[in-house]
């Protein structure tokens, strides 16, 4: 995923050849697919890395709350 992610956003990959355009939107296929696979693991992960709560937002604890207008 990391890499298809650094060749998604790096447009010289593009420039010089070495992907073309019908290959970009198959990058970006491939990485929305990906990130659908990552997604219902996605707490799980965050929490192994053992970050303190205080040092993330609140979209990390609650997403529909974080952006409600009410918490704007």
């Amino acid at each position: 995923m990391y890499a298809l992610i650094s060749i998604e956003e790096d447009p010289s990959f593009l420039r010089y050849g070495y992907l073309s355009r019908d290959n970009v939107g198959d990058v970006r296929r491939e990485v929305s697919k990906l990130c659908g696979e990552v997604r219902p693991h996605a707490l799980a992960l965050v929490t192994s890395f053992g970050i303190p709560d205080a040092f993330l937002g609140p979209i990390a604890f609650n997403w529909v709350e974080a952006n409600a207008w009410s918490s704007v």
